[in-house]
């Protein structure tokens, strides 16, 4: 947490923010608050004669250091935080923008700006947060649009960290034309990250890399090519339309037909397939008057059929891929409820045409290889097949007749009451359930002379309940056949699918390594180290147990105890001991697991960090410890010949 000492009291300023908030019951409520203004806030940089820097991660002033705006971290936050790129400031008031727009942004930048465990590989890298908003000089009011502020806020660090040492090199990254008009107004340098890239590759071919302080393998060819690609792609584009216009007169009216041509071919894709979500003013204001209702979205069948649920008795069926509205599983939305329902689940016009899914491709495919089979057969099959979808018809004719009401076996006094299924449709996401998915990439092999088409791939995640993902890419031979992680970066009203961009590559398909990767990430189960504050709870490895415990303790080593766990297991945490009372014709059976408790205390490093991995996990290959080896396989494993320590639970047999 930032700490300050007040040393000019008197030169402060003290202002009040307004802003609305909604509550569990969806009032909204006016909340004021003081604002206490410094001037004697921290620079971050390292060695400075003016400040009093008291954090652990300190910026080099030496070198050149970054700015970066919200959409910049939005967008390049997995880039950022693979490669070795350090010496970034990030203001508070994007920092905290992070933290509300996703918690898995928010969990990688944090671990960029604050983790110091040596343990973990970001911890080395200068990443600094600046308190801009309790700073005197670099605070603005919050009577403006976010975007306009968030201008005006970058603006005025840079103009403070000039004034304040102006032997300081500063450089805005941003793509938003607005700021960087700004900064060329202000002198102030600024880039997009993929010329800061360039311009760094280009100066470490002349100096190398030693002069900048970054390792030598930081970026590679590979890595600026699978994060920058997009950005390649509209820069070759432009270079065309440029090189096309400027071709000679005698060809313009050709150039202009062909440009209206792809204007109207483009059209096809501009087709609005689905309603625009509202915003998050007409969702707050619909929540309170009861007209929209808050649930989680629980896919059941992708682009056919998902339940809401919006309290603990009620669920709002969405069907159809309208209805569905670009929801995606486990997304927080809003729903309006239909007066009447009229089932939009047979509108199965193919609204997107131009791409066609590989799983029904592959089903043809297979579908044409089956048929040189005997030609008798194939009469039976398609006999079956018809009896098939005629019962099936016959089950949906039931089905669609009784839908529409639920009998409901709650006995009110002695009547039976009978509840309509509540049907609706998604109107907003409140918020998005993002995630890195892993999955496997398929071609899309439709008309190659079109030059949009040729540049989509298909992503098939793992999880079923995830829908088709679009990845614009050219590296279809490198990405084909593997296992990838990929994240959606956003679902257009007039895209079938959503697009995203490929993080990594895990491995090729069907490899033992990749699919062990590709189960950790979609469990979230976590394979680093612990850290060294978890190590730090843990006895000596030569720790014996104190005299003291054997006073409190019963001693079972003189009964006959034994373990089920197979031969060769390491980590026995529970045996069984059996004593027959002969006099009192009892069978004493003693039930006994290892008392963890007394090596991980409560709230400690260790207790925080196990019950974040809630439990071992257990592949084919390999495992994954819940707790460090020290108490899995020795100290809490209840091997022979040693003393160790338990919670007992004595059974009582009485024989017959």
């Amino acid at each position: 947490m930032q700490t300050f000492k007040f040393l000019r009291k008197k030169n402060d300023q003290r202002v009040q923010k307004c802003f609305y908030k909604c509550n569990a019951n969806n009032r909204i409520t006016k909340v004021v608050r003081e604002i206490y203004l410094r001037n004697d806030v921290s620079c971050s940089i390292e060695k400075c004669k003016v400040c009093e820097n008291k954090k652990k991660k300190l910026l080099d002033g030496d070198r050149n250091i970054l700015i970066l705006d919200t959409d910049t971290i939005i967008k390049y936050i997995d880039f950022l935080y693979e490669c070795n790129i350090d010496n970034i400031l990030i203001p508070l008031t994007i920092y905290e923008h992070i933290r509300t727009f996703n918690k898995i942004l928010y969990k990688k930048l944090h671990e960029l700006c604050y983790e110091i465990d040596e343990s973990i590989p970001n911890s080395s890298k200068r990443y600094s947060v600046f308190v801009n908003k309790y700073c005197k000089f670099t605070y603005v009011h919050d009577n403006i649009k976010y975007d306009l502020k968030e201008l005006q806020e970058i603006i005025k660090i840079v103009i403070w960290f000039k004034h304040h040492n102006p032997n300081l090199n500063v450089t805005v990254i941003t793509s938003n034309d607005l700021l960087t008009n700004d900064c060329v107004n202000n002198g102030i340098p600024c880039f997009s990250l993929l010329d800061y890239v360039n311009q760094f590759l280009k100066k470490k071919t002349k100096n190398g890399l030693n002069n900048y302080g970054y390792n030598d393998n930081m970026l590679s060819i590979e890595t600026i090519k699978m994060y920058f690609e997009d950005n390649m792609i509209t820069e070759n584009d432009e270079d065309k339309n440029v090189e096309n216009r400027n071709e000679g007169n005698d060809n313009s009216h050709l150039n202009d037909l062909d440009t209206t041509q792809n204007d109207l071919e483009n059209l096809k894709y501009k087709k609005k397939i689905y309603q625009p979500h509202l915003d998050k003013k007409q969702i707050i204001q619909g929540l309170r008057n009861n007209q929209f209702f808050k649930g989680v979205f629980q896919v059941i069948c992708v682009n056919k059929m998902a339940i809401v649920k919006i309290n603990d008795y009620e669920d709002v069926i969405i069907k159809g891929y309208k209805n569905m509205n670009r929801a995606i599983h486990n997304d927080i939305v809003a729903v309006e409820i239909f007066s009447q329902f009229n089932d939009p689940s047979y509108d199965d016009s193919d609204y997107f045409e131009e791409l066609i899914d590989p799983d029904e491709k592959e089903e043809e495919e297979e579908e044409e290889e089956e048929g040189g089979e005997d030609e008798g057969e194939e009469g039976e099959r398609a006999n079956d097949g018809e009896e098939k979808k005629t019962n099936n018809m016959n089950k949906t004719a039931c089905i669609s007749k009784s839908e529409n009401k639920q009998s409901i076996k709650t006995e009110e006094g002695n009547e039976f009451i009978e509840c309509k299924k509540l049907y609706g449709k998604v109107i907003g996401i409140i918020s998005r359930s993002r995630k890195e998915y892993g999955g496997v990439i398929k071609s899309c092999d439709n008309d190659k002379n079109n030059k949009y088409i040729e540049k989509l791939l298909f992503f098939k995640a793992f999880n079923s309940k995830i829908p088709h993902i679009i990845i614009k890419s050219n590296m279809e031979e490198e990405l084909s056949n593997k296992r990838v992680i990929v994240t959606i970066d956003k679902w257009d009203f007039n895209s079938k699918y959503p697009l995203g961009r490929c993080l990594s590559v895990l491995g090729v398909c069907d490899d033992i390594e990749a699919e062990t990767k590709l189960i950790y990430n979609e469990y979230n189960i976590s394979t680093k180290e612990f850290s060294e504050s978890a190590y730090l709870c843990l006895p000596p490895s030569d720790w014996v147990i104190p005299e003291e415990e054997f006073s409190k303790r019963i001693d079972f080593r003189n009964i006959l105890t034994f373990s089920i766990d197979p031969p060769g297991c390491q980590d026995i945490d529970d045996a069984l001991s059996v004593e027959i009372l002969e006099e009192e014709n009892i069978i004493k059976v003693g039930v006994h697991i290892a008392d963890v408790s007394y090596f991980v205390k409560q709230n400690s490093a260790l207790d925080l960090e196990a019950s974040k991995r809630c439990t071992t996990v257990y592949l084919t290959n390999q495992r994954v410890d819940m707790l460090p080896k020290l108490l899995t396989t020795d100290l809490c494993s209840l091997v022979e010949k040693q003393d160790r320590l338990t919670y007992s639970c004595n059974l009582h047999l009485i024989r017959i």
